[in-house]
């Protein structure tokens, strides 16, 4: 009798838990992101055996925010697997508001975790026709689904055709990916990061364990930030 009351009590916040969920989208009129493609391709494990995914068919700027091209000619921004793992759980976000025009390479969101902030920049230049409501009241959206449930905004792009040329796709992406894991770990050693727990599973959310001197530089370095 007590399994099955067990059973029955974890099924039931199970249950609560998606109510509550689909009692908030439908209140901020937020649908749900299509699949970005298909499966995700995990980079090969490095020595630290960190994984960054990419998803087929996902533009990555520099900056690591990425861009998926939709049939409406829309395009939808988010921020990708690299900085959702070094910057670690965000505790609020603001977006961009609905209209601005934003320009490639321009801030357009900020992230805030504890007492710091960094910015995110927009991969392709447009007008902001929707912005996802969601990931401000569940920001947890992003580390769970950063390419698909956690994405930003949507832009109607002006310049696309041009500022393509500057994003990564495909093997390129992953490639860069790749790139940017080696990049990040000879930045992190003069701050004299354990990089590595549980037998060679890298810390989540390094950057702010790292210290606020790091965080700064992280902007810089990886974000583009000019501070």
């Amino acid at each position: 009798m007590v399994p099955i009351l067990v059973v029955a009590t974890v099924l039931g916040f199970l249950l609560a838990d998606l109510a509550v969920r689909f009692i908030i989208q439908r209140r901020l009129g937020v649908r749900e992101a299509p699949p970005v493609s298909t499966a995700s391709t995990p980079l090969p494990d490095g020595p630290l055996h960190w994984k960054v995914e990419v998803p087929e068919g996902v533009f990555l700027s520099p900056r690591h925010a990425w861009a998926i091209l939709e049939p409406d000619g829309l395009v939808r921004v988010g921020m990708d697997d690299f900085a959702r793992q070094m910057l670690g759980d965000i505790d609020t976000l603001d977006l961009p508001a609905l209209q601005a025009s934003l320009r490639k390479g321009e801030s357009a969101v900020t992230l805030f975790k504890g007492h710091r902030l960094a910015r995110l920049t927009t991969p392709v230049s447009g007008v902001v026709e929707e912005v996802h409501h969601l990931v401000t009241v569940d920001p947890q959206a992003i580390a769970r689904d950063p390419y698909g449930e956690g994405w930003l905004f949507r832009v109607r792009p002006s310049s696309l055709a041009h500022e393509l040329k500057g994003l990564v796709v495909a093997e390129d992406a992953k490639e860069f990916l790749g790139n940017e894991v080696e990049r990040f770990r000879n930045f992190a050693q003069p701050f004299h990061a354990d990089l590595a727990a549980d037998g060679g599973k890298p810390v989540a959310g390094i950057v702010p364990a790292l210290g606020s001197e790091a965080w700064d530089e992280f902007r810089r370095e990886f974000l583009g930030e000019g501070l």
